[in-house]
C-alpha cells in the first residue's frame, strides 16, 4: 500500500511539479527503503500506529549500523 502511495507521489513530482528525472530517482532511492521498512514493520505488528516516531529512530539506527 505504501509503495503505491510513493509511486503516486513520485508521479506527482514529475507531472505537477516538473521535477527532473534525476530528482525523482534520488527521491525513489531515499524513500524506497524507508517505505519497504515501514511495510515490513506493519506486517510484523499490524495494530501498531503507522506514524510512530519509534519507526524512524529504529530505521535510522539500522542504516547507521
Amino acid at each position: 500500500m505504501l509503495q503505491r502511495q510513493l509511486e503516486k507521489y513520485l508521479s506527482h513530482l514529475v507531472q505537477a511539479k516538473h521535477r527532473s528525472q534525476k530528482t525523482v530517482e534520488a527521491y525513489r532511492r531515499d524513500l524506497g527503503p524507508w517505505v519497504a521498512y515501514l511495510e515490513k514493520q506493519h506486517a510484523a505488528q499490524p495494530d501498531a500506529p503507522h506514524n510512530d516516531p519509534i519507526y524512524l529512530r529504529s530505521y535510522l539506527r539500522q542504516r547507521s549500523a
